[in-house]
């Protein structure tokens, strides 16, 4: 590391209270099994807010707008704010009756036909032209990895993405989907603009750092 970064590791080393004391959780974002099923780009031209551009299918597809989501990666996270994305992310999941906690489980396929069929139309054109897959749809074919991140998908958090660069980004409203990143939820929700500043001025040298401790 360079002095002066040295340095700023040093001054925060001495400070007693961590990210970890001062967050309520801190978890990893989505990994999608099969990215381009889930991803969805919204055309240039615009259009209605079901109209997007399926990728693996290369054409305009319409889909269910209660089940797509802002989506940003590490090209799309700016500092203290979450910038309008070009991308949006499939969800096929719903809330389940939890007692202790929120928990999100995969839509059952045969409920995805009935309650969103034009995502499941979409899913099993995906899956017969763009993998050359012809069995019939199950859920585990369009089902997501590590689905911790769901349980904070509607409340304010601060999202640090990796890259050449790692940036942080604060998402105030708290439905964004993010990928290959940390997401941060705090205990006292007064300090998210205070604490994301400070992980966004200095994040090149010690956002992991201050993670790990």
């Amino acid at each position: 590391m360079l002095p002066k970064e040295n340095e700023i590791v040093e001054k925060i080393d001495t400070v007693p209270v961590t990210l970890k004391d001062i967050s309520k959780s801190i978890f990893e974002g989505v990994s999608a099994k099969n990215i381009l099923m889930h991803r969805l780009l919204i055309p240039e031209e615009g259009g209605s807010e079901s109209y997007y551009l399926c990728e693996g299918l290369c054409k305009p597809v319409f889909l269910e707008p209660e089940i797509i989501y802002p989506y940003i990666s590490g090209a799309f996270s700016e500092k203290f704010a979450v910038h309008p994305s070009p991308y949006r992310f499939m969800l096929p999941c719903k809330l389940s009756d939890g007692i202790q906690k929120k928990e999100y489980k995969i839509i059952p396929t045969e409920e995805l036909k009935f309650k969103f069929p034009r995502a499941y139309r979409r899913i099993m054109e995906f899956k017969n032209q763009f993998l050359h897959d012809a069995c019939p749809l199950n859920s585990a074919d369009y089902s997501i990895k590590e689905t911790e991140f769901l349980e904070h998908l509607y409340v304010p958090k601060i999202i640090a993405i990796g890259g050449y660069h790692l940036q942080a980004t604060y998402d105030a409203v708290g439905n964004h989907v993010f990928r290959n990143g940390c997401g941060i939820v705090l205990k006292d929700s007064s300090k998210y603009p205070y604490v994301t500043c400070l992980t966004a001025r200095s994040l090149d040298s010690f956002l992991l750092y201050v993670n790990l401790k």
